[in-house]
């Protein structure tokens, strides 16, 4: 733990809410003397009370403002290894600041421990030499890139929208087995597709043309077939309008 780190970080940090408990947890792992530690994402987590997800977002934040500096898998235990930067840094977070010496992202392993949670004992280990072809700018560039590349946040997730089906299909019969085949269906067409062939069902029912139609199906049965691909159901249809003759002394004709 380095008391001198947190007392910078209460004092001058310019980050709240989530970012401020990562930044706090990473202090709490920061060597005295190098401002560097190692603490896995599950433990940055817990100590946060934060989703790693979450904590993986106020990472990148911190990376973002120069706040912190991060070598991918680079610390004795093949985690990932975090650099503080001293306080005056802050007062101008997006500037440029000076990292450690030997801060070329190396990557040591393709596989990383997250359990781990400890201070740092030693500098930050001296990078490999390249066995590629790459050029290190190229390197660095593309790694920086990647490194929170699954950190995108979760997109909005689509009503539920089952209530106005519902509402349209012609049978109110079996909601609760409705509803479930429901949750299944719109996994395989737009719910705007099943809603409006839903609607359209109605009307081929009872469009007034003297056909033969048959019974209305439960819902459940109509959404397990997916008979809203029916082909007489991917036209619009539309009941017939009433002719004068339908009507005799002001009232419909039954």
């Amino acid at each position: 733990m380095s008391i001198e780190v947190m007392r910078e970080v209460w004092k001058y940090a310019q980050v709240d809410q989530g970012t401020l408990l990562v930044l706090l947890a990473l202090a709490d792992s920061a060597d005295e003397e190098t401002r560097t530690c190692y603490p896995g994402v599950k433990s940055l987590s817990k100590k946060s009370r934060l989703s790693e997800r979450q904590v993986q977002y106020c990472l990148q934040k911190l990376r973002e403002e120069k706040v912190i500096t991060i070598r991918r898998n680079a610390s004795p235990v093949k985690t990932n290894l975090y650099w503080i930067a001293p306080a005056k840094a802050w007062a101008n977070a997006r500037d440029a600041i000076t990292a450690p010496p030997s801060d070329d992202p190396e990557t040591q392993s393709a596989t990383s421990r997250d359990e781990v949670d400890c201070v740092s004992e030693t500098k930050p280990i001296a990078p490999k030499p390249s066995v590629t072809s790459e050029e290190p700018s190229d390197t660095r560039a593309r790694r920086a890139d990647d490194l929170f590349s699954e950190m995108e946040e979760p997109k909005a997730q689509e009503p539920d929208r089952f209530e106005e089906f519902w509402k349209v299909y012609p049978k109110k019969a079996g909601k609760a087995e409705a509803k479930r085949a429901w949750s299944k269906a719109v996994k395989k067409a737009p719910t705007e597709t099943i809603i409006a062939r839903a609607r359209r069902y109605a009307i081929w029912l009872d469009d007034g043309s003297g056909e033969f139609r048959p019974a209305a199906k439960n819902a459940q049965g109509w959404l397990n077939g997916e008979r809203w691909d029916d082909d007489v159901l991917k036209a619009p249809v539309s009941r017939p309008a009433m002719k004068a003759s339908d009507y005799h002394a002001g009232g419909i004709v039954r």
